[in-house]
């Protein structure tokens, strides 16, 4: 998985570390997405999973397009990540409103 998503120049300490901290900002961001779109939302774990995935998507296209990822580039990287999980809260919002999930 970390070759995958651009990681695996990594420690596994650092790497664990990198997991851990995304766990933990899905599982927030889950909560905050959750408490804004209330009904509209998928739950809080809905939310986390759906986070995550955006983060590996985001890391993953960062890596396919721009290489492997160094230190500074973890703004970036951070912001693709980030973009990426909007996008897919907001779409698939729109799929459970219009399909009515």
């Amino acid at each position: 998985m970390a070759k995958l998503i651009g990681l695996s120049h990594l420690s596994d300490s650092e790497y664990w570390t990198l997991v851990l901290i995304a766990v933990i900002l899905s599982l927030v961001v889950g909560y905050v997405t959750d408490m804004i779109m209330g009904r509209l939302g998928w739950g809080v774990f809905g939310n986390s999973f759906i986070c995550m995935m955006g983060i590996v998507v985001g890391l993953f296209t960062y890596n396919r397009y721009y290489g492997r990822m160094t230190s500074p580039d973890i703004t970036m990287v951070s912001g693709f990540a980030i973009a990426s999980v909007m996008l897919h809260l907001v779409a698939l919002t729109i799929i459970k409103r219009v399909f009515r999930l």
